[in-house]
Order: structure tokens, then C-alpha cells, then sequence
């Protein structure tokens, strides 16, 4: 029986439960947070791809550290940098994912936890294409479904309504194949912040793809600076006519007439015509356009797809695929063994993971050389100690002494060679890609470095663009360059995939200055196991300002002719002049400056040719197998992945491309264009390799460790224009 004192004793209790759990309700900062508290987003509209950069929206304003898990499973901070003021930050941060599920913990900048969540559990596969649709999505996102087969669509879509959702720089749309732009957007498109807008243009310069399908309402979704404005090369607003479907009949063999529509004409004096239709009067009008913009493409459908006639007409799908096939594919991806049963990935930037991640001097012992050892002292024990101890000196007590000697120089050789390179320095290897767009003065970098230490340390990393390098870009237009962790576990770098938190290295930084909205970054406190690599790239853009020229031209539309100079203030070796799928080999060492005066002199050569080692025998033609288990020749390997397309692709080489899809080149000249490739004998960067302080911190001022560099390969590539026939 309970009495009055024991009642009030209980009540007392419960009450003060109550309010503590009210007070931890209440409390935003506690991770686990009520429902009513704004929550972290991540991806766009929840989407991501592992290994790649994602945005994450959180609801706090001023310096912030997002922590992770890398490709390795080691936790990593992308931190802004504490001399950030608070109003250059937006609620936009970028991270890299390193593994499906991954833990995400939102900290203050002093490291109090704000938020805790995951990143969902099935990010988009890298060999599925993914498309952003601004409007009515036109049925991209029904590419390849099939509901009797159970069969899902080719293609991911994400299907943006609010402007709100659009990430503020570009690294938010690195991950995308595509972004499609239709009529109905028009209302979205006038809400696109400032900062979104120059976003999205930068990474369609950087080697983006937007298709954009607009007619009657062209007048309704174009404004000069609107995104549409800024992507299309229009010198007045646009006008509209009645054009008659014979041509898009013909191009999709569609057995159903299209009934006449009203299209927009589309700028004429730059781009090449993808379909020609004709107006009512029987005079032509370009369906479709393509442009270039900086290394990305831009295709204009000069028809509303969401309105009739096209809404519902059964071959609106094989117009799609026709005029963006690589963006929207007519089979789904299916995944293929490698050739090689020595291999385990099944990319090529598996194959150059492989390449960076082999160093001479790492000190293990090849298996040859081990076994020559145990057949020697095998031979030793058997035959030659009884040979030569018994039947030749005739003294068995000696065997006593030349055996342990024997065993000991064995030894000794063994742990010698185990600890060769222990107290070496660093080395490094990479591959960088500098590509220019020289018509339009825009360029992109790439550097991809593979780091390894024989001793257990941590490393602070920057990159900085090298003074004789710099002298050929605008300061004020050049972004980063920034580096973060590169690579991940599974079939396409080769690696096992990798679910658990690696425990025993610990956390290190990324830093990120947003300031200007210009991210620059480096890392800080990288851990490195003993004998152990650890890969991470490096990201920047830049305006050119050489001026490249206009000194090429065609003659009877086909032959080149005319000088060639080489823009850059650096040398260019072993360079070559790619005309369409025709190549001219030049000097060896192309100087900075220096001019070619008649590139007409030089002797065209077949690409695909040059890269598959093709050969002709009589009437016989055969090419040279591609080794997927090369992993000694760095440049020949780089040669084939940054034009994938014109080698052969997966039927030549047996390996998909899609992590690093965007660097293939295969398809960026036109009949105005040609490309000059080659090696510069010095990287373009200069990376600092820094012994990170005992507390973690990182001090500038260091003096870079010495590094030795392995395989190194740096390609420059510069798009040029060419004359019209004269």
C-alpha cells in the first residue's frame, strides 16, 4: 500500500524525468535531434555516387567541419578554414564519400557536434548515367524501363522543383552526366540564384552536358541572363515558325505522322547542325544544334518535347537517344569480367590506380627470388653439404659450422632486402591532365598522386600552380586547386569493397577556403601505415590568356594547312596535332613560342592506328592486344584512357570508363577544330610535402620533405580553331 509521501515522492520523480527529456528535446545541437529541427540533406534530392564530390545542405550558417569515412575507411574532416568570415559561407558544403552508408557528423568549428546522419544506402552505380531535369522531365526518366521484364530505367534521374535545391558551385554537380533544361522550367529558371547560375555554367565548361528542348515557349524561358541566355550563343531574343516533322519522321523511322509545330530558330553562327528540318515554305531550319562551350557540349531542340505533338508519340525516346547518346544509352549497363584473371578491377582507372600504386623501391621480396633461395638452400642442405663437407674435405664435424653460416647469410640477405628503402624518403607518382579550350580561353587541371611511405607517418599536402605555368593563366579566374581523397574500394580501382571504419590510422583534415566562392584546399595530418600508399587528386580551373591564334585552315574541305604556334610558356614534348581522327607527329620538343609554319609539310597518320599499335601486312591489318595487367608504363596507359572512344573503347581494351569518363576527348573537334596534345617536361603544379605537426595542426611555413617521383606523366591538351575552306 502506497501512502501520501510515497505518491508525492513518485510524482516528483516522474516530473523531473519529463523535464529533463523536455530540455533534451529542445536542444538542437544534440544529435538525434526532434523532428521539428531542420535537418542535414545530403546529396541532391538524397542522390550520390561513392567516390565523388556531393553536396550536403546544412541548416547552420559560418565555419563548419563535415567528418566521414574515406575509400580506405579512415575518417576525414573537410573543415572551412578558420579565417573564413562567417558571411562568405552559404549552407552548402561538398564532401566525398568514400563508401555506401557512410557515417556524416556535422561538428562547429571548435568541434561540437550539430548534427548526425548517413548517406543512404544505394547511391547511384558510376555506370549509370545520371541526369538533373530542370521542367518536365520528357520521359527521360522512362529510358529502358520495362514493368512486364522488372527492368528499372537506363538512366537516374533527379527532377528539381525548387531552385532552393540547386548547389552553389560546381563541385555540387561534378557527379552528373547531365543536366536537361525544358520548356516548362521557365518559372524555376527565374528563381536560379546567382551563385547557381555560375555553378552551372562552370561545370559545363569544365566538360559538362546540357540538352535544352524549347519552341513555342522560347520567348517565355529565354532571357540574357537567364541560364538558358547564358548557354545559347543568341544575339537577340529568340523568334518562332511552323515547322513541318517530315525530317524527324525519317530520323527516328517513326511510322505515325507528327502533326506540324511550332519551333524556335536557334543561333546558326557557331555549332554544328545536328538534324535539319524544314519550315512550312520548304526553307530549312535547324532542328538541332550542337555548342561548345569551354570542354562541355550544349544541345538545343528547337520543340517544346512536353507539348504536343511530340507528348506521347511513341518515338520521343529514339529522338532523345539520337540526339545525346552517349547521355541516354539504348541498353543498360551490364558488368563484364576482365579478360586478365590477374586483374581485379574492371575500369580504366582501375588499370591507372595500378600504375600509381607501383613503386620500384617499396622493399617487399618478389616471390621469384624467394624461391631461388629456398631451391639454394635446399640444394645447399642435400647434395652440395654432403658432397663437399663429406666426400671432398672429408670432415662431417665441419657441417657444424657451414650450416649455421649458410642459414645466417641467408638471413641476412632476407632482412637486408625487407628493410631496403625503410629510411628512404617519400616517393610520389602521378598523372596530371591539363585541358585548354583555347578558342573560348577556359581550361581545366586534374592531378591524380599516389603517395608512399616506408615508415608510419602523418603528411600535410598542398598544390600550387608552378610559376612557369602561371604565366599563361588569369589569376583572378583561377579556382584551387583544392585536394581532397581520391579512389575507392571496389571493381572499378580494384579494390575489395570495404564496409568497416578503419580504427587504427587516425582522423585527418581537408581544408576548404570558400572565400570569393573560389575553393583552394589541401589536407592536413594524412596517415600513412607503414609501407603503405594512399591516393588523393587534385582539382582546378582557370581562364587562358595566350592568345592561340587563327593561322590553321582547310583546303578542298579535307587538307590542313597553315602554322601552327605553340601558345603555351613552357616546351611540349613528343606533340602531335589531332585533325579529326587523323594525326600529325611533330618535333620532339615543341618549344615555348615557337611556330610551325606549314603544317602542311607533316605527314597524317591514323589515331586509332597510332594508340592500337595497328600495323598492315599486304592485305592484312592486325593491332596489338591491350594488356590490362600493364602496370609499368604509365603513358602509354594515359594515351589510350584520354581517347578511349577513338582507341576502340571496351572492345579494344576490355575495360568500361566511367569514373573518369569526362577526360576522354574522343568527341570534342569539329571540322573548326583540331587539338594539340603532348607531355610538358615539368607538371604544371608544384605539391608540398609537409611533415604534420605533433598536434595535428598545419604549420605553412614547413619546408617541404624530398620527395622522389616514380612514374610521372603530365598531358596538355589545347583546342585550336581552324579556318573555313578557302
Amino acid at each position: 500500500m502506497r501512502t501520501p509521501s510515497m505518491r508525492r515522492l513518485c510524482g516528483l520523480f516522474c516530473a523531473v524525468l519529463l523535464g529533463a527529456a523536455g530540455a533534451f528535446a529542445d536542444s538542437p545541437d544534440t544529435p538525434g535531434s526532434p523532428p521539428s529541427a531542420e535537418p542535414v540533406r545530403i546529396g541532391v534530392d538524397g542522390q550520390y555516387r561513392v567516390g565523388q564530390w556531393t553536396p550536403v545542405r546544412v541548416p547552420f550558417d559560418g565555419p563548419l567541419q563535415l567528418e566521414t569515412v574515406d575509400g580506405d575507411g579512415v575518417r576525414v574532416r573537410y573543415r572551412d578554414t578558420a579565417d573564413n568570415p562567417a558571411s562568405s559561407l552559404s549552407q552548402w558544403r561538398y564532401v566525398i564519400p568514400g563508401k555506401a552508408a557512410a557515417p556524416l557528423v556535422v561538428r562547429s568549428q571548435e568541434g561540437t557536434v550539430q548534427r548526425e546522419a548517413r548517406f543512404a544506402d544505394q547511391p547511384i552505380a558510376v555506370d549509370r548515367r545520371w541526369v538533373m531535369i530542370l521542367g518536365d522531365p520528357i520521359g527521360v526518366d522512362q529510358l529502358g524501363a520495362n514493368e512486364l521484364l522488372n527492368q528499372e530505367a537506363t538512366v537516374a534521374t533527379t527532377i528539381v522543383t525548387d531552385a532552393a535545391d540547386l548547389p552553389d558551385h560546381w563541385l555540387g554537380y561534378d557527379s552528373l552526366d547531365g543536366l536537361v533544361i525544358s520548356a516548362g522550367s521557365a518559372p524555376l529558371l527565374d528563381q536560379i540564384s546567382d551563385a547557381s547560375l555560375e555553378a552551372i555554367l562552370t561545370w559545363v565548361e569544365r566538360g559538362g552536358f546540357v540538352l535544352v528542348t524549347f519552341g513555342e515557349n522560347a520567348v517565355a524561358a529565354y532571357r540574357e541572363d537567364s541560364l538558358v541566355g547564358r548557354l545559347l550563343p543568341y544575339q537577340k531574343p529568340p523568334v518562332t515558325f511552323q515547322m513541318e516533322p517530315s525530317a524527324i519522321e525519317s530520323f527516328t523511322n517513326s511510322q505515325r505522322k507528327l502533326e506540324p509545330f511550332m519551333a524556335a530558330v536557334l543561333p546558326v553562327e557557331e555549332g554544328e547542325a545536328v538534324l535539319v528540318g524544314r519550315l512550312l515554305d520548304r526553307r530549312p531550319l535547324p532542328f538541332a544544334m550542337r555548342y561548345r562551350r569551354g570542354l562541355g557540349n550544349v544541345v538545343a531542340i528547337a520543340a517544346d518535347l512536353d507539348q504536343a505533338p511530340f507528348e506521347g508519340w511513341e518515338q520521343r525516346n529514339d529522338l532523345l537517344a539520337g540526339m545525346a547518346a552517349d547521355l541516354f544509352p539504348s541498353s543498360p549497363p551490364r558488368s563484364k569480367p576482365p579478360r586478365s584473371s590477374d586483374i581485379h578491377y574492371n575500369d580504366m582507372a582501375g588499370q591507372i590506380r595500378a600504375n600509381l600504386d607501383r613503386f620500384a623501391n617499396a622493399g617487399s621480396l618478389p616471390f621469384a627470388i624467394l624461391a631461388a633461395l629456398l631451391i639454394l638452400l635446399f640444394l645447399y642442405i642435400g647434395p652440395i653439404d654432403f658432397l663437399l663437407v663429406n666426400r671432398w674435405l672429408k670432415r662431417p664435424l665441419l657441417g657444424w659450422l657451414t650450416f649455421p653460416v649458410m642459414i645466417a647469410a641467408v638471413s641476412l640477405f632476407l632482412i637486408s632486402w625487407t628493410l631496403k628503402g625503410q629510411y628512404a624518403q617519400p616517393q610520389l607518382n602521378r598523372l596530371e591532365i591539363i585541358d585548354i579550350n583555347g578558342i573560348q580561353k577556359t581550361g581545366r587541371g586534374f592531378r591524380w598522386d599516389v603517395l608512399y611511405a616506408s615508415q608510419a607517418a602523418k603528411f600535410d599536402v598542398s598544390l600550387s600552380v608552378s610559376d612557369s605555368f602561371r604565366s599563361s593563366i588569369s589569376e583572378e579566374k583561377l579556382s584551387g586547386p583544392f585536394t581532397a581523397p581520391f579512389g575507392y574500394s571496389g571493381a572499378p580501382f580494384g579494390g575489395i569493397e570495404i564496409q568497416l571504419e578503419d580504427q587504427r590510422l587516425p582522423a585527418y583534415d581537408v581544408f576548404l577556403d570558400w572565400n570569393g566562392k573560389r575553393p583552394a584546399g589541401s589536407m592536413s595530418g594524412l596517415p600513412l601505415a607503414p609501407s603503405s600508399s594512399k591516393g588523393f587528386a587534385s582539382w582546378w580551373d582557370f581562364d587562358f590568356t595566350p592568345d592561340v591564334g587563327n593561322r590553321l585552315a582547310r583546303r578542298n574541305r579535307a587538307e590542313l594547312i597553315g602554322a601552327l604556334p605553340n601558345p603555351l610558356s613552357v616546351d611540349i614534348l613528343d606533340g602531335m596535332l589531332l585533325d579529326r581522327d587523323r594525326v600529325y607527329t611533330l618535333p620532339s620538343r615543341f618549344r615555348a613560342g615557337q611556330t610551325i609554319e606549314r603544317v602542311e609539310d607533316l605527314r597524317p597518320r591514323l589515331l586509332r592506328w597510332l594508340l592500337t599499335k595497328r600495323k598492315k601486312v599486304g592485305d592484312l591489318t592486325s593491332s596489338e592486344p591491350w594488356d590490362q595487367a600493364e602496370d609499368s608504363d604509365l603513358a602509354k596507359v594515359a594515351e589510350v584512357f584520354g581517347f578511349y572512344g577513338i582507341a576502340g573503347g571496351e572492345s579494344y581494351t576490355g575495360l568500361a570508363n566511367d569514373p573518369l569518363r569526362q577526360f576522354d576527348l574522343s568527341e570534342i573537334l569539329t571540322d573548326e577544330t583540331v587539338l594539340l596534345i603532348g607531355r610538358l617536361e615539368e607538371p604544371s603544379t608544384t605539391l608540398k610535402l609537409t611533415a604534420s605537426a605533433a598536434d595535428g595542426s598545419s604549420d605553412s611555413e614547413a619546408s617541404a620533405l624530398p620527395v622522389s617521383t616514380g612514374q610521372a606523366v603530365s598531358l596538355v591538351r589545347i583546342l585550336l580553331p581552324v579556318q573555313a575552306d578557302r
